[in-house]
């Protein structure tokens, strides 16, 4: 690499500013990843759901590798540990990306402000969860698919098909959103083949790229490789089907990140797609046939759902550093960065002003997020959890609880009514209607307490302080008794005497 003292300065403020955008509350995800990755290293990795009070559910464990990470860090350092590992897989995605936009042949300036740019978007993504391995490892496929094809060399077809047995074990869900990134260069092929090239850049606006045939030859037998290498773990077709059955179901209805993404309701949407229909309608610049591709397929891909935005982009910032490249060379501009390059390497003043300037803006955005604790007490019952183990017998309680909040108390112990694993809950994977059941009596308030009771059995609800159902429950002191209330979270006991059972229920097992 040329400029190495310029290119180390910019990775240390990568480093420093994506480490101080990471905030230190977890979310659902976190708590019940944690008796995940415990369970599965008693048992293996298998089809129990081992947290509800439900019987015969099944729950596969499309992340099970980092389960087993996050609670063995959990287990060793607590929440402390689990925020360090965030902070360093984060710093691990911003370095990845701005030395691999380096390694395309981009300038270290506009790798390193399209890194910033990406990071400073998906900072409200880089949590705890899963799609924290999945960043990582689409940065490292993308720039391996263009490697492989720029050289041809058979080590990046070994890293393809590793960085698809990672994505198996780390975040299997999004696995079969990786074939998307492929194919823009069997269409760039497809289209060479069929000799249309010469109307493609009749435009002026794209370039077409020859590719060997050797190098697209090992392209298609690694996809093939990379095909078979989904039947290769113990979770059997799931990574085929699992995307296919949660975007088609009910989960999709209620479930935030599942819904469809609206491009004007999303500020990052917009601001790639107005960079890159700016620079190529008011400029001469021409873009990659691969990377208007890309592009499009994955504005595309983050309107189906509002998750699928985080995935598009990391792998945008391929194209966006290519597009802005390009512009440099139409115009150019690459001697004057050449020149901006030179000078920054051989001034230690001015590399460190660049490093005082970021530490200063990191400093500035870390004393707002250094106040904050790991558990949102107003999110999540913390005290209501300890009410719970210390004063109500979970062998014979039936408890309701939200959505969101149900994984904080099975992280506690507490055998739940629900969590935020929609999967377990819908008629897609189990062939039940509680999570239907719970957006009719928590969502549209169409089905009543005694409904619920009399289906499943309830014996104790649990809402927050300004729940409709809960509010409805304050009047009605006859049929329940509040037992706790701590302005945050109440709990209310179902009188027996005052409400009619009429179907019997099967005693819990505490699993």
């Amino acid at each position: 690499m040329k400029n190495k003292k310029l290119i180390c300065i910019l990775a240390i403020c990568v480093a420093i500013l994506t480490a101080t955008v990471i905030h230190k509350r977890f979310e659902n995800d976190t708590y019940f990843t944690i008796p995940t990755g415990n369970y599965i290293l008693q048992h293996g990795v298998n089809e129990d759901e081992p947290f509800t009070w439900h019987e015969n559910l099944k729950f596969t464990k499309l992340r099970w590798g980092f389960d087993i990470v996050v609670a063995l860090t959990y287990n060793v350092a607590g929440f402390t540990g689990l925020y360090v590992f965030v902070i360093l897989m984060s710093i691990a995605i911003g370095l990845t990306m701005f030395i691999t936009l380096i390694k395309r042949k981009n300038n270290p300036i506009v790798a390193f402000l399209v890194t910033i740019f990406i990071v400073m978007c998906m900072r409200e993504c880089l949590k705890c969860r899963g799609q924290i391995m999945s960043y990582l490892f689409f940065i490292f496929e993308i720039y391996s698919i263009q490697m492989l094809l720029d050289t041809g060399k058979k080590k990046y077809s070994v890293y393809l098909v590793i960085t698809s047995f990672l994505i198996l074990t780390f975040h299997s869900s999004v696995w079969l959103a990786h074939f998307i990134f492929y194919m823009p260069y069997i269409l760039e092929w497809i289209l060479n083949k069929i000799k249309v090239h010469n109307v493609v850049e009749k435009t002026e606006k794209f370039v077409l790229e020859e590719r060997s045939k050797e190098s697209m030859k090992l392209l298609f037998i690694t996809m093939g490789i990379v095909l078979l290498t989904g039947f290769c773990t113990p979770l059997k077709l799931s990574p085929f089907t699992y995307m296919f059955k949660v975007m088609g179901g009910y989960s999709s209805k209620i479930i935030l990140e599942l819904q469809k993404q609206k491009i004007h309701d999303s500020k990052e949407l917009l601001t790639v797609i107005t960079i890159v229909l700016g620079v190529l309608s008011i400029t001469k610049t021409k873009i990659k046939f691969t990377d208007a591709c890309l592009v499009i397929g994955l504005v595309i891909m983050s309107t189906l759902a509002v998750r699928n935005l985080f995935i598009a982009l990391v792998v945008l910032a391929f194209p966006i550093a290519s597009l802005i490249t390009s512009y440099i060379e139409a115009y150019n501009k690459q001697e004057l960065f050449d020149k901006l390059d030179n000078k920054l390497n051989s001034s230690y003043g001015l590399l460190a002003i660049i490093l005082l300037v970021c530490i200063a803006l990191s400093i500035d955005n870390y004393r707002y997020i250094y106040k904050e604790s790991y558990v949102d007490e107003k999110a999540y019952p913390v005290g209501a959890s300890e009410f719970i183990l210390n004063n109500i017998d979970m062998k014979e309680m039936r408890l309701y609880n939200h959505f969101n909040f149900g994984s904080y108390m099975e992280f506690k112990g507490i055998p739940t009514f629900m969590d935020s694993r929609s999967e377990v809950y819908c008629e897609e994977f189990n062939n039940v209607q509680i999570l239907k059941d719970f957006g009719r009596f928590d969502l549209e308030v169409s089905m009543t307490p005694e409904e619920m009771i009399e289906k499943y059995g309830i014996t104790h609800f649990i809402f927050t302080e300004n729940n409709s159902n809960g509010l409805k429950m304050r009047t009605n002191d006859s049929k329940y008794n509040k037992i706790y209330d701590d302005g945050n979270f109440v709990i209310f006991e179902v009188n027996k005497d005052a409400v009619d059972f009429s179907v019997k229920v099967n005693p819990i097992v505490i699993k």
